[in-house]
């Protein structure tokens, strides 16, 4: 190693004072094997060693001080039935897909500033998240970019860490649906509350749709989406209590008028027992007539049995008022026969750790309830499905 930084030295790759640096983080004895950064630019080199396998970043710009990368597979199969109660059934989903294929940087310039890039290979969109942060504020960070806004709590939490194969039907009809769903990411300003107990203040002002780039922004609804929680986190027993209320507002997002929602949260961790719960509801406008009240509802308990296994249970409900929900949305990959009033059901599943929430394997069944004809053949649809999602971190 360090006569290859020398030879890269004295052909002008790298100059004098970033080869000391590098030396010095190669001699290091507390430097663990893997990632390490150097504070210069250099030409990538290729050079056998009789050292054991290294790698050496080389940030192009001077000045960063950390650059890290990650990675995620999430490598899925669903297979999904639906029993209709009038008309043919349609045939059963059995698909293997890719669900994630993430890379991600992060940099830092001194403690004050963080830049993150993450792109998801298997996504329509490719940007997932791109922004520039500032800690340079107590207790807070400030967001400049494309990341996620403050509502609905599970959407929060990453999908890495969620307990089912999917988040619940409530999130993915709120957040998810093509073109209604609001939240999750988008480009603008976001600020953040790092306590880790205690009062927790956040809040976005953003596009009102995911659009993040400059070809795109601004090419449906001209007026700015706002976005804020407030929240508190305490210690309870052996785990954390999380609460808190989210509230959203789009003025133009949809064409018949301004769009309001609201969540309300509680999420319980402990080292055996996870517990969550939500309500959210949504305030659809309608061209000539009153809005439609869109309530969601989920409720998912966790157990540990042991440090590989764990159960996981999940009811979830949705209450369109009368603007409907296709099935496909609810449950992805499910067949889209007409659209339905309410849907409701049941996910019964569990993990598999085999080194820690690196690599997981979370396995499990649906069976759910489409009712209230709105569009479609039938007044009623049966789902059933199985499904399982192989993680890979990195």
């Amino acid at each position: 190693m360090l006569e290859l930084i020398d030879v890269l030295a004295k052909n002008g790759q790298i100059t004098a004072e970033q080869a000391v640096a590098l030396k010095k983080a190669a001699q290091s004895p507390e430097r663990a094997p893997g990632v390490q950064t150097a504070v210069a630019p250099a030409k990538p080199v290729e050079a056998k060693s009789t050292e054991a396998p290294r790698v050496v970043v080389v940030p192009k710009e001077n000045g960063i001080t950390r650059l890290a990368l990650s990675g995620k597979i999430h490598s899925q199969w669903d297979w999904i039935s639906t029993k209709a109660s009038s008309g043919p059934n349609p045939e059963a989903r059995n698909n293997f897909l890719i669900r994630r294929l993430e890379l991600a940087v992060n940099a830092d310039i001194g403690k004050d500033w963080t830049g993150n890039f993450t792109a998801d290979f298997a996504a329509s969109n490719v940007v997932n998240t791109a922004y520039i942060a500032y800690n340079g504020i107590p207790g807070e960070v400030i967001m400049l970019g494309h990341t996620k806004v403050p509502f609905v709590w599970e959407e929060e939490t990453s999908d890495s860490v969620i307990k089912g194969v999917e988040r619940s039907y409530s999130h993915r009809v709120i957040v998810e649906h093509p073109t209604r769903g609001i939240g999750s990411k988008n480009a603008g300003i976001h600020l953040r509350s790092t306590a880790k107990e205690g009062l927790v203040l956040w809040a976005s002002i953003t596009n009102p749709g995911a659009k993040n780039s400059a070809g795109q922004a601004g090419n449906i609804s001209n007026g700015l989406a706002y976005w804020a929680r407030i929240g508190w986190v305490n210690k309870l027993g052996d785990g954390l209590l999380n609460v808190g209320i989210d509230g959203a507002y789009l003025p133009d997002y949809q064409p018949a008028g301004p769009l309001d929602a609201y969540a309300v949260h509680a999420h319980f961790t402990g080292p055996v027992f996870d517990f969550l719960t939500e309500v959210v509801r949504a305030s659809y406008p309608r061209q000539g007539l009153s809005d439609s009240q869109l309530v969601g509802f989920m409720v998912e308990p966790t157990l540990k049995l042991s440090k590989t296994w764990e159960l996981v249970l999940r009811y979830s409900s949705i209450d369109s008022d009368g603007i409907g929900v296709s099935p496909s949305v609810p449950i992805r990959s499910a067949p889209g026969t007409g659209e339905f009033d309410r849907f409701d059901g049941y996910y019964i599943g569990g993990n598999c750790y085999f080194a820690g929430n690196a690599m997981r394997l979370t396995f499990g069944y649906d069976h759910a309830n489409a009712k209230g004809r709105v569009t479609g053949p039938a007044n009623k649809n049966r789902l059933d499905g199985l499904h399982y999602r192989f993680q890979f971190l990195f």
